[in-house]
């Protein structure tokens, strides 16, 4: 599961609750991707789940590495198929 985290996301009952259930189920494990598309320092820290700051992240919002980045998430999924 990738997981695109923006401001708009942290405020998605949705997206947490998809995170929650990726947590939770057994079928997930290593296989959660968090993509940070805005910068992760400039979201709200208490917004933000506790646990996705403790899992591998991928930031799309670093300038001049968004080629990285993808290949990152290409990487990431990859390993998790």
């Amino acid at each position: 599961m990738v997981v695109v985290m923006t401001r708009d996301a942290l405020q998605s009952d949705t997206v947490r609750w998809s995170i929650s259930y990726a947590l939770g189920n057994r079928n997930f494990a290593g296989r959660l991707i968090t993509v940070f598309a805005d910068d992760p320092d400039t979201l709200p820290e208490t917004e933000v789940p506790w646990i996705l700051r403790r899992l591998k992240t991928i930031n799309l919002a670093a300038s001049g590495q968004v080629e990285e980045s993808f290949k990152q998430i290409a990487q990431s999924l990859q390993a998790a198929a």
